[in-house]
Order: structure tokens, then C-alpha cells, then sequence
């Protein structure tokens, strides 16, 4: 079947920011057949039903896609404030303690916040679901809820072969007594299991419905993972195409680990044991040095600025402008409701939009909407490696397309859509969504699952988690936190005083003072 959407003002997602009013797009599969005016006409009778879309109060834009998100964090939106990661990861991904989430969970949790997404007008997640058990319960659960919700997803493989002392600085030090077994926790499956993990998840995932769901593997950060294993999920993305998502240099005390292991940057480490490379995307990026960044340049590398989170959680602003003046492909994300507490990616487009022009009193180099929206569409399918079938509106080009509602209050009057977009509207100016040639939501209604059912299974789970299972996490981040905290204290105080961090320091120090 067609479907056929009429008299839209389009918004192609192109470098030159091209847009048409009155315009049809015609869908045929999964695939953008045509743009322009007056296509009804030119459909023949043999192409049999064709479903038409009213948009002539609607926009058309590329979907959004969300470039890193962690799902499994669905139920703790608002439960913490005032923690840096170091210390707000003790109670979200507690070392000991806790029974493992089922895969009943991680669907339920995923199903929330996919639901969250089609409304916030997201036609892709990448989400880097985390499971330290490394199970094939959370590769599992996800998958089927993207599935059931008609969501484009990436979803990865997590591991990481080292425990939580051996990752963070200076902590192994301030442990005492019995605390440095229990906090330690079982040691995690040697590398070798754990790519045969991700081989299990991609030979049962990777390419179902029509190609939507793909796997890809993702150490959960360089320190949390062993040369070995590192070098292993090169090697691995090499023989299946997939690309790798890891966090790197997200806050100071990481960028401290680096040079007491290595003696240099974390960037610079991974470039000499050949990690780097055009398929691989860095979450967060936000303690860069200038050689860090033209190290991910010339590699090819892309890079997700995460703002809300990174704010929240203290953690520093992502080198955005110098990122992109360097040729690297910048994609957005969410990340987890455990430090972003919010789904919404027209929100994220927003605070990346302004969150630079305080660096710098050069207005003319401020990152503009459009600069932002291209972050939130073709650079996302740049980190997904779909950058020439995704992220903007052209013949030949996967059908991933949301209407928006021409007549919400943030369009009146319509100047530019894409500025208003990011400056004016809100998610409820989502109207309808495709997917892969599917409508997923119409109107405001989901139409691929019964979303009043779904509520109800989500809340009842979420209850019963907040209130069996959440202590027992805070229990374990209480015996936790003291040793961490004096960690932490340690790598702050390293980071301030020791030469190498110097043009880090001056950097910040800098925007701080604009």
C-alpha cells in the first residue's frame, strides 16, 4: 500500500536548509517514492490502496533520532539530584545488592520510554542498555518492545570486563575492612564470553522487521574495559559491520584515570591500540583536549553531546563548535531517565541549541537551530552508520517522517519551522509519525500498541520496583558512597593541580567567567 501525504510544508533536513510548501511526499514501502505537488494524480490504479494523509496544517520534517539513551533507567526519572556520576552510579547501577532486572523488566521499561519518543516526534533510538549481569535478558526485552512499538532501534551489547573499583580512580585506596570484596562484586565474564554474547544477540536481532532493529556493540566506557576486550570489539565490529558505542571522557575524574594508567589522554590511548575509527561514536566527549579532537577528526569518529545530563550531573559542556569545525559528525541524545528524567528530544534540541553561546561573546559562531536540528537527524544516522539512508526527506530515503501540527501554539505565526521547533514548541505539536513507511502514531494516537493496557503494566511494575527493590540499591550506595566520595574528592583534587589538566582548567575556567 501507499500512503500518500498531501499539500505538507516540507522541511528536507538538507546543509542548505531546503524547505516546500504545499508539497506531497509518497511513500511506497518503506521508502520515500516521490516529493512534490499534485502526486495524486499521477498514481496509477494498479499500485491499488493508497492511504492519504491531510497535511495541509501540518510540517514534515526528518525524524528525530535519538543518538544515546539508556532505557533500562526508565524508572527513576527525579530520583537524583546534586550527585556527580561517580556518585549518583552507585545508586542506579549498584555493585552488589539488587536482583537482576528479567526481561519482563527491561521490556516494560522500554516500551516507556519508546512510547515517550514516538510522542516526542524520535522515529530511531540508539539505546546503549546497560546490563551488568551480561544476560541476554536486556538485549531481549528491548528488542521486543521496539519491535511491538514499530520504533527504528539500535541496541546494543554492554559490556565491560572490569569491576567498579578497578575503573575509578584512587577508590581502591580508600576501601577498608571487608568493603573492597563486597564492593567489588563477582568478577565480570572474561572478554571472550562477552563477545560471544554480543554474537548470540546479533545473530537473533540484528536485521529483523525489515532491517528496523540492528545490534551494535558497546564497551560501557574505556576504563571499564580491558585492552583486551577493547581491541576484541574492533575486531568484532570489523566482521559484522555494526558500529560501537562507548563513554569516554564524560567527567573529570575519568579524564584523572586516564593518565595514572596510561600516562595520556583516554583518546590518545584508544588511538594507540587502534580503537578509533569511522565506526566508532564516543558518548558525552566532554573532557577533550585540541589533540583529542583532531585524533577523532582524522579517525573519522562521531561524538553524542548529551546536555541534560550533562548538566545535571555537573559533569561540563561538550565541546560542540570545535567538534563540528573539525569535521566530526555530532549526534544528540537524551541519555537515561536516571540523570536527563525526560524523553523529550525536541527539549534536548533546545538546550543544545544555546547551551554554547555563553563560550564565546562571537555571536556569529553561536550554534543556530538549524545547525542543532541537523545534530538531532543526519548526525544521529552519521553515529548510527545510516547517514545515507536517514535524517532527511529525499527520494530513495527510508520513510522516517513526522507531521507536526502547523496550528500548535509555537508555529503562530510560522516563520521558520526548524527555529520555531527549537525555540517555541513543545512535544504535544507532535501529530503524527512514520516509521520505516509505517504509521506508528496518527493523530496523537499510537496505533501499534494499546498504550491505556501498556500504562497500566508499566506502572504496576514500576510501583513494585520503587518500593522492593529501589532500597535495597539505596542501602548499597549508603555502604558505598563515603569510599567513593573521598574517590572522587581525590581525582577533583588531581585534576586541579596536576600540569597535564592545565589547558583543561584554563578552557572551563574561561566559559565560567563569559
Amino acid at each position: 500500500m501507499l500512503t500518500l501525504i498531501e499539500n505538507a510544508c516540507v522541511v528536507v533536513g538538507d546543509a542548505a536548509g531546503t524547505q516546500h510548501a504545499r508539497t506531497d511526499i509518497l511513500v511506497d514501502g518503506d521508502r520515500i517514492s516521490a516529493i512534490g505537488q499534485g502526486l495524486r494524480g499521477g498514481i496509477s490504479a494498479h499500485h491499488g490502496a493508497t492511504k492519504v494523509i491531510d497535511a495541509q496544517h501540518s510540517i514534515a520534517i526528518p525524524g528525530l533520532i535519538n543518538a544515546h539513551l539508556h532505557s533500562n533507567e526508565s524508572f527513576e526519572q527525579g530520583m537524583s539530584e546534586k550527585l556527580p556520576l561517580e556518585l549518583w552510579r552507585l545508586r542506579t547501577y549498584p555493585a552488589f545488592g539488587v536482583p537482576p532486572l528479567t526481561e519482563e523488566d527491561y521490556y516494560l521499561r522500554a516500551l516507556m520510554f519508546g512510547i515517550l519518543s514516538i510522542r516526542a516526534g524520535v522515529t530511531t533510538v540508539q539505546d546503549d542498555v546497560i546490563n551488568m549481569a551480561c544476560t541476554p535478558a536486556s538485549v531481549d526485552g528491548v528488542c521486543r518492545a521496539y519491535r511491538d512499538l514499530g520504533l527504528r532501534a539500535w541496541v546494543t551489547t554492554s559490556i565491560g570486563d572490569r569491576t567498579l573499583v578497578e575503573s575509578h580512580a584512587f577508590l581502591a585506596e580508600t576501601l577498608t575492612g571487608g568493603l573492597n570484596n563486597v564492593m567489588g562484586g563477582a568478577a565480570p565474564p572474561p572478554a571472550p564470553a562477552q563477545i560471544e554474547l554480543f554474537e548470540r544477540n546479533h545473530d537473533r536481532w540484528d536485521g529483523t522487521d525489515n532491517g528496523r532493529i540492528r545490534i551494535n556493540i558497546a564497551p560501557r566506557g574505556p576504563q571499564r574495559c580491558s585492552t583486551d576486550l577493547l581491541r576484541r570489539s574492533v575486531a568484532t565490529s570489523e566482521r559484522y559491520g555494526c558500529a560501537i558505542h562507548t563513554h569516554v571522557l564524560e567527567t573529570r575524574p575519568q579524564a584523572v584515570m586516564a593518565q595514572r594508567e596510561y600516562g595520556c589522554s583516554m583518546i590518545a590511548h584508544l588511538a594507540d591500540i587502534g580503537f578509533l575509527g569511522p565506526r566508532l561514536t564516543i558518548n558525552h566527549g566532554i573532557w577533550l583536549t585540541d589533540d583529542d579532537i583532531a585524533l577523532l577528526g582524522k579517525h573519522g569518529c562521531a561524538v553524542t553531546h548529551n546536555p541534560l545530563s550533562n548538566l545535571k550531573l555537573g559533569s561540563g559542556i561538550c565541546r560542540v563548535r570545535d567538534l563540528l569545525a573539525a569535521g566530526i559528525d555530532v549526534a544528540l541524545g537524551t541519555d537515561g531517565l536516571a540523570t536527563s528524567d525526560t524523553a523529550d528530544m525536541i527539549g534536548v534540541l533546545r538546550l543544545a541549541t544555546m547551551l554554547q553561546s555563553p563560550e564565546s561573546p562571537a555571536f556569529d559562531q553561536w550554534i543556530a537551530a538549524h545547525d542543532g536540528f541537523r545534530m538531532a537527524t543526519g548526525g544521529g544516522a552519521a553515529s548510527g552508520l545510516m547517514g545515507d539512508e536517514l535524517g532527511v526527506l529525499e527520494v530513495g530515503r527510508k520513510a522516517d517522517i513526522v507531521l507536526l501540527d502547523r496550528r500548535h501554539w509555537g508555529f503562530i505565526p510560522l516563520h521558520d519551522p526548524i527555529t520555531q521547533l527549537a525555540y517555541s514548541a513543545m512535544p504535544d505539536a507532535v501529530q503524527t509519525v512514520i516509521v520505516d513507511g509505517r504509521i506508528v502514531m496518527l493523530d496523537r494516537t499510537i496505533q501499534t500498541i494499546d498504550e491505556t493496557l501498556v500504562r497500566d503494566a508499566i506502572i504496576d511494575a514500576a510501583e513494585r520496583w520503587r518500593l522492593d527493590v529501589k532500597p535495597l540499591a539505596v542501602a548499597a550506595a549508603d555502604l558505598m558512597t563515603p569510599a567513593m566520595t573521598v574517590a572522587y574528592q581525590e581525582a577533583i583534587r588531581a585534576f586541579e593541580t596536576e600540569p597535564w589538566a592545565a589547558p583543561l582548567r584554563n578552557r572551563q575556567r574561561s566559559i565560567n567567567a563569559t
